[in-house]
């Protein structure tokens, strides 16, 4: 995804997995009413958020950026600094 050789793995695996969640929410709009897939969509999403490897880092880290910054600038940041913006970057 975005590997260049400079440690990708948070930032490649963050990425992949907020992206992932980002698209399981918006499959649970579509499909909430069958209850076994709300609850394995959450099973899902508290793995990722609690998970404490690179995996688990790389989302916070992601979902952080995502959430000041938005998806588009997001992917623009990381592409060219291949890492994640600082927490009070803006």
């Amino acid at each position: 995804f975005l590997n260049d050789g400079l440690d990708p793995l948070e930032e490649d695996e963050g990425m992949i997995g907020f992206y992932a969640e980002e698209e399981r929410q918006k499959q649970s709009l579509e499909n909430e009413s069958i209850p076994s897939d709300v609850k394995l969509r959450q099973y899902f999403k508290f793995c990722i958020e609690t998970d404490q490897s690179v995996y688990g880092e790389g989302f916070r880290l992601a979902a952080r950026a995502y959430a000041s910054m938005g998806m588009q600038e997001l992917l623009y940041y990381v592409a060219l600094n291949h890492d994640f913006p600082p927490d009070n970057f803006s």
